[in-house]
């Protein structure tokens, strides 16, 4: 029988373990104090959801995705396969920006986050925060600005559903 040996990759950390603290975070800020402290150092760019209960308790973390130093690919369902097994109401989005102290959304990162505003609007599974860390600090959006985003893609949505069904119905009206 042959064999063929696993590869294994694991991200440059300073030597410190990713995220064991000891003893099991019950609340939303410790979680994400301890994500966001465990990939603000790293050397590549790094995707990590937190899902979270209905009572906003944290279930779990999930690594979804790694990158290059410079760009991470975010399949929109990694994000959300974990939320979904852990029967998720709510997730927190991170990621990392390595070349950046003080990190700031780029345009591609405010287009996912749209993307991944809408897929959980689908899911029934809600973006509730998004951060983004960097080597002396983090970049967060906040509940207000995730909430505004939510309120605008509710309203495109409205008129492209209306346009869509005004289409179609013309065409399944006229099918003899």
């Amino acid at each position: 029988m042959k064999e063929l040996p696993e590869a294994r990759i694991y991200l440059k950390n300073n030597g410190e373990e990713l995220l064991y603290d000891g003893e099991k975070i019950e609340e939303v800020n410790g979680a994400c104090d301890v994500i966001l402290k465990s990939i603000k150092d790293l050397d590549r760019e790094c995707a990590v959801v937190l899902s979270l209960s209905t009572k906003l308790k944290p279930l779990n973390y999930n690594k979804i995705s790694i990158g290059t130093e410079y760009n991470v690919t975010i399949p929109i369902k990694n994000v959300f396969k974990p939320a979904i097994l852990d029967n998720a109401s709510y997730i927190i989005f991170f990621h990392n920006h390595p070349d950046e102290e003080i990190p700031y959304p780029s345009r591609s990162d405010i287009a996912l986050i749209r993307k991944l505003i809408r897929a959980g609007n689908l899911l029934n599974i809600k973006i509730i925060d998004n951060f983004i860390a960097g080597g002396k600090g983090f970049h967060r959006l906040g509940k207000e600005i995730i909430d505004e985003m939510n309120k605008d893609l509710d309203k495109e949505d409205k008129l492209a559903e209306e346009q869509f069904i005004d289409k179609f119905e013309e065409k399944i009206l006229s099918i003899d």
